[in-house]
């Protein structure tokens, strides 16, 4: 078993696994290992806006007043989408749901406060798996939890420790995936462990995972 953790460069947008050391002290980076877990938000409207916006921008013969009015409808919807997100997030903040599996979440990456996403283009190092990155937010986002282990059902509470999976909802067939393939000093940019760092990636190959409580690795004990 590998044991490690996730990592996304917040400068550049890099995701990949930062192997853990004999002491988390050591990992220079741990706070860009953060993530939150939240519950699916809703991009459907901006989505909607961005083929519109597609769509003036190649002046389509089909982009017409009505196209226009359409784009101020799905402006309003946009606006109400933006406030129920952020509700979700400050409830969030606030007070933390049990997550459940089956449940659709999103990975919140802390430190930039943007979130995991999967790519319809192929990964750098594994040629046959979908890269991930780190996104402002879209449909792409959305992973479905699922236990590796089938004592755990669809529907009951995931626990800290558990084994788990997390499927791309909108890649049919891929769920995040590790890898033994290292990210070299330029691949892995302003990382200082690159040793460490090993490319993470969407394949059909699924990987297990764990979830883990946030502790302070430079906390004085």
């Amino acid at each position: 078993t590998t044991v490690g953790f996730i990592h996304a460069d917040g400068h550049y947008g890099n995701v990949g696994f930062m192997l853990e050391k004999k002491s988390s002290r050591e990992l220079k980076n741990f706070r860009e290992c953060l993530f939150q877990i939240i519950p699916m938000l809703n991009y459907e409207s901006t989505n909607t806006r961005r083929e519109l916006d597609m769509m003036s921008r190649r002046k389509s013969s089909n982009f017409n007043m009505e196209k226009v009015n359409e784009k101020e409808m799905v402006d309003i919807r946009m606006n109400q989408e933006k406030t129920q997100n952020l509700n979700i997030l400050e409830r969030c903040e606030k007070c933390q749901d049990d997550v459940l599996y089956g449940q659709l979440i999103q990975l919140r990456h802390v430190a930039t406060g943007k979130y995991l996403q999967g790519n319809r283009f192929t990964s750098l190092l594994e040629r046959d798996c979908l890269a991930l990155d780190l996104h402002p937010g879209d449909e792409l986002c959305h992973f479905r939890i699922t236990p590796r282990f089938r004592v755990r059902q669809e529907g009951t509470q995931v626990y800290y420790e558990d084994q788990i999976q997390l499927i791309s909802e909108h890649l049919d067939g891929y769920a995040i995936h590790t890898t033994n393939k290292k990210l070299t000093t330029s691949e892995a940019n302003n990382i200082e462990d690159q040793d460490t760092i090993f490319e993470l990636n969407l394949s059909s190959t699924q990987s297990p995972l764990r979830i883990c409580r946030f502790s302070r690795h430079d906390a004085l004990h």
